[in-house]
């Protein structure tokens, strides 16, 4: 028997046919299908800044579980240790041994690379922390990236880096560990993080 006599010698003639011209389509769409696990390009610079703000939470949260254990230090958040600018604060995450000096990159744009905390400038910088305590609610604001504003009607912040895109959207993490990523500058008083109970909302520069 001929291929086009066994093709074409089940019910009519069509089914083998058929089914075997379905097989080639489906391998050829898997074949020229490339499917992506990666970010948006748009996203990605902010998704690395989150990644950045979730490691130096964990270190803040360990220096505030010890001190809380240990009954000495004063809690490991900014307003608990009296920071006023964001690099006090830096700084004193460095002092307390939950942030190395090798790992300042962690606080700066894409592209800076202090050695030192000498080195570290606050224009470098690519987020900024909430004057947050300790005892505030779970979703109150740890910290954002600097394009935040604290108004929804004020224009994002200057002083932001070229590379990271951050019109594309603001990234945060809450005292309690929860982050993410708005697409606008439209985190304020609800369920994606609160501003701090004390004046100043954020550290200065």
């Amino acid at each position: 028997m001929t291929l086009k006599q066994l093709l074409w010698s089940n019910s009519g003639g069509s089914i083998l046919l058929r089914w075997v011209l379905v097989g080639a389509i489906v391998l050829f769409l898997l074949n020229s299908v490339s499917i992506s696990h990666s970010p948006p390009p748009s996203l990605a610079p902010l998704l690395t800044i989150l990644g950045h703000m979730e490691t130096i939470h964990t270190a803040a949260m360990a220096i505030a579980l010890d001190d809380s254990t240990t009954g000495a230090g004063t809690g490991g958040y900014p307003a608990d240790v009296g920071a006023k600018t964001n690099l006090e604060y830096i700084a004193y995450l460095v002092q307390r041994g939950g942030i190395k000096e090798s790992q300042l990159d962690l606080f700066c744009k894409e592209g800076v690379h202090p050695k030192s905390l000498k080195e570290l400038r606050a224009e470098n910088l690519a987020i900024k922390f909430a004057n947050v305590s300790v005892n505030d609610p779970r979703e109150t604001i740890f910290a954002v990236t600097r394009n935040y504003a604290e108004q929804p009607t004020a224009p994002p912040q200057e002083n932001v880096s070229p590379v990271v895109d951050y019109k594309n959207g603001i990234a945060m993490i809450t005292l309690g560990g929860g982050s993410g990523i708005s697409r606008s500058q439209a985190i304020r008083e609800g369920p994606t993080g609160v501003l701090p109970p004390r004046e100043p909302k954020f550290l200065g520069d």
